[in-house]
């Protein structure tokens, strides 16, 4: 099974172009410090600023569990997901 985990670059790491990485044990425990991370992270080629997620997640076509990708993005002031797929 795929650990919950989020994907962003923050001011000091998006120089040296590497991303912060940061593991949770559930789903439940990212989505509570989801808005934390979106103030930390940094990228100013995007418009506005976004993490990834990565998380194991039931695929009823597939009947197993596969990595699903989530974008985050503030939105109205609160994290919101903008894309998301089985990847």
């Amino acid at each position: 099974m795929i650990r919950p985990q989020i994907q962003y670059a923050t001011r000091e790491s998006y120089g040296r172009r590497k991303e912060q990485v940061k593991f949770y044990q559930t789903y439940v425990l990212l989505k509570k410090d989801i808005a934390n991370i979106l103030a930390e992270a940094y990228c100013p080629e995007d418009e506005e600023v976004t993490v990834f997620v990565v998380r194991g997640k039931y695929d009823g076509g597939w009947r197993q569990y596969c990595e699903y990708c989530e974008t985050w993005a503030m939105r109205n002031g609160k994290p919101k997901i903008i894309s998301e797929d089985f990847s």
